[in-house]
């Protein structure tokens, strides 16, 4: 079957990346403590993804109030986080 058009293919070289490594810029000297599983939310409901991260002892939500990630005040311990989870959202 042939097709009423003239399929366009990509070019031979594609276009150059490079990946760099932002884990120091994006989280800071606190980087080393955050760790997965990791959920990506709009916590504030401003267009900005949240981090919610597990942390040595618990749970945190990592705010972009910049460019960079930040501590929110919250913090969830893994004893509360075994619980039911509206005893933790009510916090």
């Amino acid at each position: 079957m042939r097709a009423p058009f003239q399929l366009e293919l990509p070019a031979e070289q594609g276009v150059k990346i490079t990946f760099a490594d932002a884990t120091a810029a994006s989280f800071g000297g606190a980087a080393a403590d955050y760790h997965g599983p990791v959920g990506v939310l709009d916590l504030q409901h401003d267009g900005r993804c949240s981090l919610f991260v597990a942390e040595n002892n618990g749970f945190r939500f990592l705010l972009i109030l910049t460019a960079f990630f930040s501590r929110s005040g919250l913090f969830i311990p893994h004893s509360m986080a075994q619980g039911s989870a509206a005893a933790w959202w009510a916090i």
